[in-house]
């Protein structure tokens, strides 16, 4: 550790940092901001900023501070800004006194009230994402340091690491908006569910089926307080299907939803592994009811001789 990181103003630093880090994950506006605060403080700084660089756009992501009248949402053009030095170099850059300088100025700033400035690109996936940066409109009385550099540098990278988790949420979250938009349009009845017997996750016509309207009210929700009278047979049915790590097929059952009208059902068992290698699996039932009680072909097996048609997965 560096001999200044050790005074401190830069343990506090460290220190305050330490203490957002949860939000990294679970609030990445909160820390983004908290991490410009920081950084204002020990910098000694006026403002501070954070952007997304867009062809020749700065876009200001967020700004703690009196920012000189740039608020959060602004888009400026990138050559009046010392940010377009940072990207050109692709290194941080910091300045002193820049009272006397012809530099360009930060964001649309007069040049007579811009003084000192730090700055250092956000990098994702090595890919440039935008800047981090404090400025003063007074020139520093203490020049910066290396150490001063090594610290924003370690704040781009929480920064940097937080944008590509959110990103990473945000793509996440659309995948599974598309696939719950996929399995709520179709008819059958499907649930995910894991091998103690709760639901995953469910589409529209299951959670309609049992007197939900929305599929996230299913959602963690045990089967045993759902179908008190069928859940120990459901949960006998999955362990078997999950042990064998066969796909169990045609399965003929009465379906007694807790409140509802009772009816029989045609279900397929199929065993999946979560992410986490849990085991899980996916089900799918169709509503027979009205076949049950329009008697039966020989298409249709009776309720009273369940058989299970076992599918080996690793023929498929």
């Amino acid at each position: 550790m560096p001999n200044s990181l050790k005074q401190d103003p830069y343990r506090q630093a460290l220190q305050r940092l330490n203490r957002i880090s949860f939000l990294h994950q679970d609030d990445f506006q909160g820390y983004l901001h908290e991490i410009l605060r920081v950084g204002r403080d020990i910098f000694q700084s006026d403002n501070g900023f954070c952007s997304q660089i867009t062809g020749d756009i700065y876009h200001v992501f967020d700004v703690v501070g009196d920012s000189w009248g740039i608020r959060k949402g602004d888009n400026l053009p990138l050559k009046d800004t010392l940010c377009a030095t940072i990207i050109s170099s692709d290194k941080p850059l910091a300045l002193d006194d820049l009272s006397g300088d012809d530099a360009s100025c930060h964001p649309a700033l007069p040049a007579d009230a811009f003084g000192s400035y730090i700055g250092v690109p956000l990098l994702i996936d090595g890919a440039l994402f935008g800047t981090l940066s404090f400025a003063s409109k007074s020139p520093r009385k203490i020049p910066f340091t290396e150490d001063d550099i090594e610290l924003i540098s370690l704040m781009a990278t929480g920064i940097s690491s937080g944008f590509k988790l959110k990103k990473t949420a945000e793509m996440l979250r659309f995948s599974n908006e598309q696939m719950q938009l996929i399995l709520d349009n179709i008819p059958a009845r499907i649930w995910f569910k894991d091998d103690k017997n709760r639901i995953l996750k469910a589409n529209r016509a299951a959670a309609q089926s049992m007197g939900f309207s929305n599929p996230t009210d299913l959602e963690n929700a045990d089967t045993y307080e759902l179908f008190p009278k069928q859940a120990a047979k459901y949960h006998a049915d999955d362990l078997e299907v999950l042990d064998s790590g066969n796909a169990y097929t045609g399965i003929i059952e009465r379906y007694t939803p807790d409140g509802m009208e009772e009816g029989w059902i045609s279900t397929d068992k199929i065993p999946l592994r979560l992410e986490d290698g849990r085991r899980a699996l996916l089900v799918v039932s169709m509503d027979i009811t009205d076949q049950v009680a329009n008697g039966y072909s020989e298409e249709t097996p009776s309720p009273s001789t369940i058989t299970y048609r076992k599918r080996d997965l690793s023929e498929s």
